[in-house]
């Protein structure tokens, strides 16, 4: 009999514009532009073969349901091309939304998929920061590395909270990614002027000082709008030569379905920046060549075995509420007095950050999700029934479990 290949899906997202052209021209047609994460989407479907795994690219919007088809984007001689694909049997979330009516749209495309044919998701979403912070807080071991984390609710409250932390306070969007929208609100040398600094939404450097609080608190409010943020007391989390900087870990399942660290890397802010992100100017370096130039050997050393600790009881501490998880990237941050902080989880997490680690902690950073794509494959009916019938992970699980919160997205 012959053995089974599973179908993996790998789920992007694509501007409306672009599906509509694909959807036109119909199975054949070429990609000129890349897709996004293109280099990490080209090697995920050139290793898919290594592990018996049928790998393409789709946007849920390319479904037609009529037709009961679905249109992909395959890899064939280097290029990416539109193809009719088989429905998947697994899927690998990485779609970034732009908006709520888009994550809902995407939402009611893969209900109609799964009505045809049932697929299992890698891993679940995690819900907005707030919630996850007061998911990893039930931990006594982590509870002491999180930062006070506040949802930002209107200026009265906000300017309550600036005045109990004397060095400001560091504000981002709730399910924001790479550094966008983040801002360092904080009390100039006068003690009259407040200042702002952070990236804007569209990740361009921002920066304005405001005369008194009245202006800078009305000026976040109408930056903020109607967006989900959160406000922590702002961390003084700089090197030795005064630039932002975090140490981001990912952590995956393996071939054996247990959690590992892959990798581990450095990423340091341009001069003035707030954040560190790559996708915001930052630059990324191996994490023990880089925090041996901070701190001596021996404690760097020690930092990285107790970062490892901690980064294996995050995921098992978010599992127990979020449900089954299979990767995560975790940002931690080193104070000027030394203090370690667990900064974010987030379950979409980059890839970019670890092209300049060691060894081959690339390679396993994309050929994991396709080991443990194997493994679930080897069992996808069973799972697949169990979806049914106890809806743990589907796709509107995270929804109805946290109808308040928005969703993460991934923070390269």
């Amino acid at each position: 009999m012959k053995k089974k290949r599973w179908t993996l899906g790998i789920m992007i997202g694509l501007r409306q514009a672009q599906i509509e052209q694909l959807l036109a021209s119909g199975s054949g047609q070429q990609l000129e532009a890349k897709v996004p994460e293109d280099a990490f989407c080209r090697s995920l479907c050139s290793a898919g073969e290594k592990y018996e795994l049928d790998v393409y690219l789709f946007s849920p919007l390319m479904y037609d349901s009529a037709k009961q088809q679905l249109l992909g984007i395959r890899l064939m001689n280097d290029r990416w091309e539109c193809a009719v694909c088989p429905l998947p049997d697994l899927v690998y979330d990485r779609c970034f939304y732009c908006s709520k009516e888009e994550r809902a749209r995407v939402r009611d495309f893969l209900h109609k998929m799964t009505c045809r044919h049932r697929f299992m998701k890698l891993g679940s979403d995690l819900p907005g920061k707030r919630e996850v912070f007061y998911i990893l807080a039930q931990s006594a071991e982590l509870a002491g590395l999180l930062p006070q984390t506040f949802r930002y609710r209107d200026p009265v409250s906000l300017a309550q909270q600036l005045a109990a932390h004397p060095h400001g306070l560091f504000l981002k969007p709730d399910a924001g990614s790479q550094g966008r929208g983040a801002m360092h609100l904080y009390q100039g040398n006068t003690g009259k002027t407040l200042h702002l600094r952070g990236r804007d939404l569209s990740n361009r450097p921002l920066a304005a000082a405001f005369p008194n609080a009245e202006a800078a608190l009305q000026a976040v409010a109408k930056f903020i709008g109607r967006r989900r943020y959160i406000v922590q007391p702002y961390l003084a989390l700089t090197d030795h030569q005064g630039r932002a900087f975090d140490l981001r870990v990912l952590v995956q399942k393996n071939e054996r379905g247990n959690w590992s660290v892959t990798g581990m890397s450095v990423r340091t802010g341009e001069n003035g920046s707030v954040t560190s992100n790559v996708h915001g100017g930052g630059t990324a370096t191996d994490a023990e060549a880089a925090l041996k130039l901070m701190l001596s050997t021996e404690k760097a050393a020690m930092l990285m075995k107790r970062i490892r600790f901690i980064s294996m009881l995050v995921p098992h501490q978010l599992e127990k509420a979020c449900g089954r998880l299979f990767e995560l990237g975790l940002d931690f941050g080193i104070d000027t007095e030394g203090r370690l902080w667990l900064l974010e989880a987030n379950s979409k997490p980059g890839r970019t950050v670890f092209d300049a680690s060691p060894g081959n902690t690339g390679k396993k950073a994309v050929e994991r999700p396709l080991q443990y794509a194997r493994l679930l494959g080897a069992g996808v009916l069973k799972v697949n029934r169990l979806i049914s019938d106890s809806a743990q992970n589907s796709v509107d699980t995270m929804k109805k479990r946290f109808p308040k919160e928005s969703f993460q997205e991934v923070h390269p």
